[in-house]
This record gives C-alpha cells, sequence and structure tokens, in this order.
C-alpha cells in the first residue's frame, strides 16, 4: 500500500512539478529550522555520518588508474593550447571552412609520437567533428553517428 508524501524515484509529470513549484514559491522556512540546521551543519561529525562516495569508497572506483591521455587534457596547457589554436584559426575549420559549430583541436603531428610538440601552437588545427573524423580514420562519418554527412571534403 502506498503511503502518502512524497515517493522517492516517482516520475511526476511536467505540469505536475510545475504545480509543485508554484506551491513551494515563496514558502518560508521557520527561523528555528534554520537554526537547527545550521547547528547541525557545524557538528565536527556531520561528515562522518555521510555516506562517502568518492574515492575507494565509491562503487565505480578502478584503483586509481586514470589514463595518461585523460591526465594530459585536464592540464592547464593543453586547455590554453586549445583555446589559443581556436582563436588562431579564427574558430573556423580548416579543411571545410565551417565557422563555429562543434569544433575541436587536431594534432597536425601526432602527440603519442611527438610529445615535445604537444602544446606547441603552429601543430594545431581547428577542425569540425565530421573533418576531424575524416582525417583521423580515412573515412565520412556516418549518419549515425552524426546526423549528418559531409558528402564533399576539401582534402580529397
Amino acid at each position: 500500500m502506498n503511503k502518502p508524501g512524497r515517493k522517492f524515484g516517482h516520475l511526476v509529470s511536467k505540469e505536475t512539478r510545475r504545480k509543485i513549484g508554484l506551491a513551494t514559491l515563496g514558502r518560508k522556512v521557520a527561523l528555528k529550522t534554520k537554526k537547527k540546521m545550521s547547528q547541525i551543519a557545524k557538528q565536527k561529525d556531520f561528515r562522518k555520518r555521510l555516506p562517502i562516495m568518492y574515492g575507494d569508497n565509491h562503487p565505480n572506483w578502478k584503483g586509481g588508474i586514470t589514463p595518461i591521455y585523460t591526465k594530459i587534457k585536464n592540464t592547464i596547457e593543453y586547455k590554453e593550447w586549445r583555446r589559443t589554436v581556436f582563436i588562431k584559426d579564427n574558430y573556423t575549420c580548416q579543411i571545410c571552412g565551417e565557422r563555429g559549430g562543434i569544433l575541436q583541436a587536431d594534432h597536425k603531428k601526432s602527440q603519442s609520437i611527438f610529445p615535445e610538440l604537444r602544446c606547441h601552437i603552429n601543430n594545431g588545427r581547428t577542425l569540425c567533428v565530421p573533418c576531424h573524423y575524416f582525417v583521423t580514420w580515412g573515412k565520412e562519418i556516418g549518419d549515425s553517428q552524426w546526423g549528418r554527412r559531409k558528402s564533399s571534403l576539401a582534402i580529397r
């Protein structure tokens, strides 16, 4: 039997969410409740009572293995290189000339073979996703992968 009140994980319609939002709009929490919440949060063991879901306590933990490629892409130098490449190319794909959209910074010389050129500005170029796919894999990206197909690429 269902208990009255909130059902966690229960899906509700947009209309119901809108009504709940309107019903709780402007609702004020009593001063006594605010003080109680503040005192609980200030307790030293407050964090200890919460389930710790990071590090080796997280169910998806795999022993602290982060791929080197991910570590490199998260560095400040790499992010700055990527931004500078986009600015240098005026946010335009260097193969088809598409401006804006979803762009990717491509290494002209592979960063795995030439790690010293990884963050060198002249080793980068801006490519749209279909052109980057074509340059990397040598074939056009399919409709199922991108939603559209570039029939004529300038690099052929």
